[in-house]
């Protein structure tokens, strides 16, 4: 046979088409199924256990317990407020790293409230406490929602900059897919690795873990969101851009078995009400197109209104860009949450 009688054979056209066309299918019908399971889970803590499979380990082991073993290092006093250096043992022998932000004026000898500052892509605990750098684009996230009565832990996920710190090289996908081999994935163990935060932190005297509030950045916003979903002591969130349409913005770690069939961004949102959330997105953003997440938008919307909470969401598009709107109505709206 000639080459030219098998090299552009149609078939191989036809059967890339039927690929595109399947996928097609299955987008239009994932829009009921997301629909169907939310009918079918016979309530929203049933939708929280499949929510926590599809995430997996060790999210699917969750045990709250606040007695963690921690290293801490001695205070340090700067521009008004008080940061101590954190790591805690969330699973035997793991340890997370993470910073303490307390008021200058705080007292422990009152009930504080805690929110969780988380940082995004190539961020840290010291740049959204506005330690280094100036914040960047967090504008000041901790020194926003600090205050004499509120209390602010900041997580280090694994996403700092290896050009900028020292140390160990990592890949975090690489580290995503050894977890799904194990039946887990990044998000799972660090959605985890936050609620046992939590647990620590609003089982100390000082805090009052009946305000226990979060807000974060781009991958902060997608933790955020994730982790309120799962978190239900979390009573207000702040999610920053990262709401969006995931058949559309889906890396590697975004993406999850079955996840269009039954948590696309909006179904996650649903998990977080009736407890407050803010969401938040640029109309100048260069990594989210505002645009492409409207129809979340309405779907997040149309859920709230049928629980008959539409007080309990709010949803801005700011004038700005992959930023943390410099505007107070999200500040604002998360703080009034926390009472």
């Amino acid at each position: 046979m000639k080459e030219s009688e098998y090299k552009d054979l149609r078939q191989r056209d036809e059967y890339i088409d039927s690929i595109d066309r399947l996928l097609e299918r299955l987008g239009v019908e994932a829009e009921q199924n997301r629909k169907d399971a939310l009918a079918k889970a016979g309530g929203k803590e049933n939708l929280r256990r499949q929510y926590f499979a599809m995430l997996g380990y060790p999210l699917t082991t969750y045990v709250c317990d606040p007695n963690i073993n921690v290293k801490t290092e001695l205070p340090i006093a700067y521009d008004g407020m008080i940061t101590t250096r954190y790591q805690l043992e969330v699973l035997p022998g793991f340890w997370l790293y993470g910073m303490l932000y307390e008021h200058k004026d705080s007292d422990r000898a009152k009930k504080n409230a805690l929110i969780i500052a988380q940082h995004g892509g190539l961020g840290s605990p010291e740049i959204v406490g506005s330690l280094v750098n100036d914040s960047a684009n967090y504008n000041h996230m901790v020194r926003r929602v600090i205050g004499e009565d509120r209390t602010v832990f900041a997580p280090q996920l694994l996403l700092w900059d290896r050009s900028v710190y020292e140390g160990k090289e990592y890949d975090r996908n690489a580290v995503d897919l050894r977890l799904r081999q194990f039946g887990g994935s990044i998000t799972g163990l660090e959605v985890y690795c936050v609620m046992r935060c939590i647990d620590y932190f609003a089982g100390r005297d000082w805090i009052d873990g009946a305000r226990v509030g979060m807000i974060g950045l781009s991958y902060g916003g997608m933790y955020t969101l994730y982790t309120a979903a799962a978190d239900t002591r979390i009573k207000a969130a702040l999610s920053s851009c990262w709401f969006n349409d995931r058949l559309e913005y889906k890396w590697p770690d975004w993406v999850f078995f079955n996840q269009a069939n039954l948590f696309m961004d909006a179904e996650v949102g649903s998990l977080v009400l009736p407890r407050k959330l803010y969401v938040e997105i640029g109309t100048d953003d260069t990594l989210f197109d505002y645009r492409k997440a409207e129809a979340d938008f309405e779907r997040l919307r149309a859920y709230a209104e049928a629980e008959g909470r539409a007080d309990s969401l709010r949803i801005k598009v700011f004038d700005g860009g992959h930023e943390l709107d410099t505007a107070e109505d999200g500040i604002q709206f998360l703080l009034e949450g926390l009472g």
